[in-house]
């Protein structure tokens, strides 16, 4: 995420897309109007959506787990690190 902002890479989370054209894109947020965003290159990301599947078996065997990272939901390497930093001191 570093490397990207110091490239001046615009990320824009949460919006709709409304149109992609050879100049640009033009993008909504919730409960604002359209705006328009000049870009060369455009990169989009589906949702993520937590995996928890093996946390929940594991925990169905009555075993002490704790679930980290992004199978709890989006939060890049940062919070992953944080979550197991957090557990490793219960522990």
């Amino acid at each position: 995420m570093d490397r990207l902002d110091a490239l001046g890479v615009s990320i824009n989370a949460g919006v709709e897309i409304e149109a992609i054209t050879g100049a640009g894109l033009s993008l909504r947020r919730e409960g604002r109007p359209a705006r328009t965003v000049e870009a060369d290159s455009i990169v989009l990301a589906g949702e993520v959506e937590p995996a928890t599947e093996l946390f929940e078996a594991v925990q169905q065997l009555g075993l002490d787990v704790h679930a980290i990272g992004d199978c709890t939901g989006l939060g890049l390497i940062r919070k992953a690190i944080a979550d197991a930093t957090r557990v490793a001191c219960v522990l």
